[in-house]
C-alpha cells in the first residue's frame, strides 16, 4: 500500500462528499459522471500499486 493509494481514497472522499453535498443523486448524468470517476479512480491504482 502506498501513498499514492490512500491519496485516491482521499480523493474519492471528497468527490463523494462533495456530489452529496449539492444532492447530484438526483440527476442520473451525475451518478454516471460519479461511477465513471470513481472507475478510473480504482484503475489508475491497480496499475500503480501492481
Amino acid at each position: 500500500m502506498s501513498w499514492l493509494f490512500y491519496f485516491h481514497i482521499y480523493m474519492l472522499k471528497l468527490i463523494l462528499q462533495k456530489y452529496k453535498l449539492f444532492q447530484f443523486f438526483n440527476n442520473l448524468d451525475h451518478k454516471i459522471i460519479l461511477l465513471e470517476i470513481t472507475r478510473l479512480s480504482i484503475l489508475k491504482i491497480l496499475t500503480t500499486t501492481y
